[in-house]
């Protein structure tokens, strides 16, 4: 005789339906302990089984439909023409954008490149004379920040005046 309950594994195995030691089933047979164990244990597993059985699709039932549609005759299909007359309205249509871009820009004329026959060492010079007058307001406060020449020359040398 089996002298202990069931271990929780025990009782475990024996839910899941796998194999437990003879002595084991026999303690099960006669200990209503252990069977009320197993049994409020596996009562919420089959309900649960059950209820996952309901919410599971009838494959035969699929299978069958499935089948009878592979049996019956192929549907024609029908293919959808679209009306000539679209694709010919299309390709005037481009034409036409064509010739009218083309007619827009034959009346153009590219543009005219300005030519000067003034050197550029004119235009600096006359530039530079304008800076050195002193009758032209607002130039004043250029003059002290931009060096002179013989600072240009001390800072090349590396000196300080």
């Amino acid at each position: 005789m089996w002298a202990k309950h069931l271990t929780d594994d025990e009782v475990t195995r024996v839910i899941a339906g796998l194999g437990v030691v003879p002595e084991a089933e026999r303690h099960l047979e006669s200990c209503v302990v252990c069977r009320r164990q197993v049994n409020a244990l596996a009562a919420p597993i089959a309900e649960r089984r059950q209820a996952q059985s309901a919410e599971m699709p009838d494959w035969e039932a699929q299978l069958d439909g499935i089948l009878a549609r592979l049996d019956a005759p192929a549907a024609t299909v029908v293919r959808l023409r679209r009306p000539f007359w679209r694709r010919t309205l299309l390709a005037a249509a481009a034409v036409l954008v064509a010739a009218v871009g083309l007619w827009l820009n034959v009346g153009r004329k590219a543009p005219a490149t300005v030519t000067t026959d003034i050197h550029v060492e004119q235009i600096l010079d006359q530039v530079n004379a304008t800076l050195a007058d002193d009758s032209v307001p607002g130039f004043e406060a250029l003059d002290s920040l931009v060096p002179s020449p013989g600072e240009m020359a001390a800072l090349g040398s590396g000196t300080t005046s």
